[in-house]
């Protein structure tokens, strides 16, 4: 048998050992019973309620670059500065 076709054989039992591995290997319960229940995200909004109250004493340019740096995260925890940001007085 040619060297290469022992090392090809080798990976292809490395290969299979592996997914059987895989297959029989014990699970995480708790971590699976989380992803399948879709458990609420544990995130936290109190830090925008400080921003908030900061919110009103910057410039109108200030607010609006940090209107969009906000609105580029995209997450739970901005949400609560952009509402806040929807009663903002200036044009």
């Amino acid at each position: 048998m040619s060297l290469i076709a022992l090392s090809a054989l080798l990976a292809l039992i490395a290969g299979i050992l592996l997914a059987v591995y895989a297959w029989r290997a014990p699970r995480r319960t708790a971590q699976v019973q989380l992803a399948r229940e879709g458990a609420p995200l544990q995130a936290t909004t109190a830090w925008t309620s400080g921003a908030g109250d900061e919110f009103a004493g910057l410039s109108e340019a200030a607010r609006c670059d940090l209107v969009f740096a906000v609105a580029a995260l995209d997450d739970e925890r901005s949400q609560k500065l952009l509402e806040h940001a929807l009663n903002d007085p200036a044009e």
